[in-house]
């Protein structure tokens, strides 16, 4: 059984919102280029990766069940796609926290 769509909208807009804001956090420079670097090329990357990754699932796995079933039987791909999301939800905070230092009057600045 697949996924319900609210979670593939989830899922695609949270990677392309990801991509989007790491591009302007890379050319504002609010928290170190290489880890906006590493968001920015990291997303373009996994969506390929993790689809391959849920192509040969089996027939009675959905690709949620198929990730974690991956996680714990060890896969080192699954591992791999959990690591860079986690990465991703600690960039997002670090980001986020960069923004709000700048505070409103530079945030508003062209």
């Amino acid at each position: 059984m697949p996924l319900p769509d609210y979670v593939w909208f989830i899922y695609y807009t949270f990677f392309a919102l990801t991509l989007v804001y790491g591009i302007l956090v890379l050319i504002k420079g609010v928290i170190p280029r290489l880890w906006s670097t590493i968001a920015v090329v990291g997303t373009i990357s996994f969506l390929p990766l993790a689809f391959s990754y849920s192509f040969y699932r089996p027939e009675n796995e959905n690709e949620w069940e198929h990730f974690i079933n991956g996680i714990v039987r060890g896969d080192p791909y699954a591992w791999l796609l959990l690591l860079f999301f986690l990465y991703l939800i600690i960039w997002w905070f670090f980001a986020i926290r960069g923004i709000m230092k700048q505070g409103p009057a530079s945030r508003t600045k062209s």
